[in-house]
């Protein structure tokens, strides 16, 4: 059984690989309804093309860091970390 707690999911860590994709379809269709369940699968379906040839254009130019910066990791004593205030281990 999985629980919830200030809006996040406990458990779902338990549930195998085939359990996961039912239990979220699930959530999606409980939260945005059938209409929205059916909308949101439509616009983010697996599409036709090469993600690794595409990528190559839109990431043309972009340096480490400044695709580090656009995710919220900052660098800290040359390591890069999502936290924003790391820890000194």
């Amino acid at each position: 059984m999985l629980s919830s707690g200030a809006g996040i999911v406990r458990g779902v860590d338990l549930l195998t690989d085939e359990q996961l994709p039912r239990y979220a379809l699930g959530v999606l269709k409980r939260e945005l309804g059938a209409d929205g369940l059916a909308r949101f699968l439509r616009l983010h379906r697996s599409g036709a093309g090469d993600y690794r040839r595409e990528r190559g254009g839109w990431q043309k130019g972009v340096t480490f860091d400044e695709a580090a910066a656009l995710c919220g990791a900052v660098a800290f004593e040359g390591k890069w970390s999502h936290e924003r205030n790391p820890v000194r281990h």
